[in-house]
């Protein structure tokens, strides 16, 4: 182990997982057209879409602050 480090690798994981699902949230509302920007479309044009994301977003941070599924994930709370 470094003894520099002040955090956790938990927290270091957390932080990665973190940053993956919501950069795929953002991928996702990017790729819908290949010709237009994401700044063209309405958010709410495709509610499919937008119950996914929101799904991700409940789905992540319960993955996060549940503690069963924190130790199954090896996960902690980064604040």
């Amino acid at each position: 182990q470094f003894i520099f480090l002040k955090e956790s690798i938990a927290k270091a994981t957390t932080a990665v997982f973190t940053v993956i699902c919501i950069s795929q949230g953002f991928f996702i509302l990017s790729i819908r057209s290949e010709k237009e920007s994401l700044l063209n479309f309405s958010f709410f044009g495709n509610p499919f879409l937008l119950f996914t994301i929101i799904f991700n977003f409940i789905l992540q941070t319960s993955l996060i602050y549940i503690p069963s599924f924190s130790r199954i994930f090896n996960l902690e709370s980064i604040s």
